[in-house]
C-alpha cells in the first residue's frame, strides 16, 4: 500500500500541497478521490482541460464496460458521492437512464469524469487546487519532496478544435511551480505510431496514413476519405475491429472490398464464466466489437459481403502478403496497440533522467529509476501505468478500464 513517505511531517512541513496529480482521466480522478477519502489536507491536480482525458477523443466509440461499472466507479468514492450528491446537476443521472447491463457510447463515460472532476473541486474547494495547464518538469527533492513545474496557456490537445483554456499574453505563458510531498502520474496513452521504416506501406507512395482516432470515429470519415478510395486496417484488437466495422459502414457492400483487413493472430474473445470471471477480460473482444466480429468477420464469405478482405499474415514472409494486397490501397490505419504518453522531465539529483530509464512497479504504481531505484514518493496509475494481473488460467494481462483503475487506485492508495 502507498502511505505518507517515512519522513511524512518535514515534508508536508515544507510543501505547499500533500499530493501533486497529474491528468484528469479516470485514473486521475481516482486517484484524487482516493487521497480525498484518505485524509489528505490540500491536493493539487494538474490538467489542460478537465475533460476526462483521452476519453474525449473518443465521443462515438462504444463502451466494453457495463454502464453499471460506470457507477459503480461513481459509488465507491464518499468524496465522489459526495460531490455528485451536492452539484446542481448530478453527473451520474444520464448513465442511470441508460440500460445497466449494457455497453454505452464513451462520451457519457467521459461527460462522467468531466462533471465528476468539476464538483469535486466545488465540493472540496479547501483541499483541492485546480490548475490548468501542463507539467513542464518535475524536480525530485530530499526529503520524498517534488517541486512540479507548471505551464499555463496550453491548447487542448484531446479538443478536435484544439481549445485554448488560458489566455497568453503576447505569446507568453506563466509557469508557476508546486510543492508537493507526494507525486501521482496519470498521464495517459496514445495510439503507438506508425512503425519504423521500413514501414509495409513504404513502397507504395500513393498510400496515406489515417490517424486511428480519426477511424474510430464514424462522423469523420467522409471528412478523410471519397468513396472509391480502398483502405488497409493493419491489427486485430478491439480498436481495428471497430475501425472495420466503421469503414465497412461508411463504404457499404462493395466488389471488389474496399477494406483489406491484415492481422496476425485469430480473433480473441472475452469467455464469461458462470461464477461470473471473465477469460481473456483485458485482452478479448467485448460488446459491440465482439458481436460485429463474431457476425461478420469470422467467416470470409461474409466479410467480404460487408466490403472486406481478410488476409492472414503469414509467419516469417509478411513482406509478401503486404506486396500482394497494398497496390490499390489509397489510405492505410495502424490500429497496433497503445503506448504511454511522454512524461514530463524528471530530474533526479539535478540531473534530467532518460525517459527510457523510467519504470514502474506494476503491483503498487511506484515510480523506479534505472540506477537509482524507486523514487520515493512518486507512483504512477492509469492506461499508462497498468496493474498486471494473472488471472485463474494462468494467463497475464494489463489490467485497463475505468473500474479497474478505481478498485486498484483504493487497494493501493491507503
Amino acid at each position: 500500500m502507498i502511505t505518507a513517505p517515512a519522513s511524512a511531517a518535514a515534508a508536508r512541513a515544507a510543501a505547499a500541497t500533500s499530493a501533486a496529480v497529474i491528468g484528469a482521466g479516470p485514473a486521475g480522478l481516482a486517484v484524487v478521490a482516493r487521497l480525498l477519502d484518505t485524509g489528505a489536507a490540500r491536493i493539487t491536480w494538474i490538467d489542460p482541460a478537465f475533460n476526462g482525458g483521452r476519453l474525449a477523443r473518443y465521443p462515438e466509440v462504444p463502451s466494453n464496460t457495463k454502464v453499471a461499472l460506470f457507477l459503480q466507479y461513481a459509488a465507491v468514492s464518499p468524496a465522489l458521492t459526495k460531490a455528485a450528491d451536492a452539484a446542481s446537476t448530478d453527473p451520474r443521472a444520464t448513465l442511470a437512464a441508460l440500460e445497466q447491463g449494457k455497453g454505452c457510447a464513451l462520451v457519457h463515460a467521459q461527460t462522467l469524469c468531466a462533471d465528476l472532476a468539476s464538483a469535486l473541486a466545488t465540493a472540496f474547494p479547501d483541499r483541492v487546487d485546480v490548475k490548468r495547464g501542463w507539467v513542464s518538469a518535475v524536480h525530485a527533492k530530499p526529503g520524498a519532496e517534488f517541486a512540479v513545474d507548471v505551464v499555463d496557456g496550453v491548447k487542448d490537445d484531446f479538443a478536435p478544435n484544439g481549445t485554448v483554456f488560458a489566455t497568453v499574453a503576447k505569446g507568453k505563458s506563466t509557469t508557476t511551480t508546486v510543492h508537493a510531498a507526494r507525486l501521482f502520474l496519470c498521464t495517459g496513452s496514445e495510439p503507438t505510431p506508425t512503425p519504423a521504416a521500413p514501414a509495409p506501406h513504404t513502397p507504395f507512395p500513393q498510400i496515406q496514413v489515417l490517424d486511428l482516432d480519426t477511424c474510430l470515429t464514424p462522423s469523420a470519415l467522409p471528412a478523410v476519405l471519397k468513396p472509391t478510395d480502398r483502405v488497409a486496417v493493419v491489427g486485430s484488437s478491439h480498436s481495428a475491429v471497430l475501425v472495420l466495422k466503421n469503414l465497412s459502414e461508411y463504404f457499404g457492400a462493395a466488389a471488389p472490398a474496399h477494406v483489406v483487413n491484415f492481422s496476425r493472430h485469430a480473433l480473441k474473445y472475452a469467455e464469461y464464466q458462470p461464477d461470473g470471471t471473465i477469460k481473456y477480460d483485458n485482452t478479448g473482444l467485448k460488446g459491440v466489437a465482439a458481436d460485429w466480429a463474431r457476425s461478420v468477420l469470422e467467416d470470409t464469405e461474409v466479410a467480404r459481403k460487408h466490403g472486406i478482405e481478410r488476409v492472414t499474415l503469414p509467419v516469417g514472409n509478411e513482406v509478401s502478403a503486404y506486396a500482394a494486397h497494398l497496390p490499390g490501397v489509397t489510405h492505410i490505419v495502424y490500429a497496433i496497440g497503445y503506448r504511454a504518453r511522454p512524461l514530463p522531465p524528471l530530474v533526479l539529483d539535478g540531473k534530467t533522467v532518460d525517459a527510457g530509464k523510467v519504470s514502474y512497479d506494476p503491483a503498487s504504481g511506484a515510480l523506479k529509476v534505472e540506477g537509482h531505484g524507486e523514487v520515493k514518493g512518486a507512483h504512477g496509475f492509469g492506461i499508462a501505468f497498468p496493474e498486471r494481473i494473472t488471472d485463474k488460467w494462468g494467463n497475464v494481462e494489463w489490467s485497463v478500464g475505468m473500474w479497474k483503475f478505481m478498485r486498484y487506485i483504493r487497494e493501493v492508495i491507503a
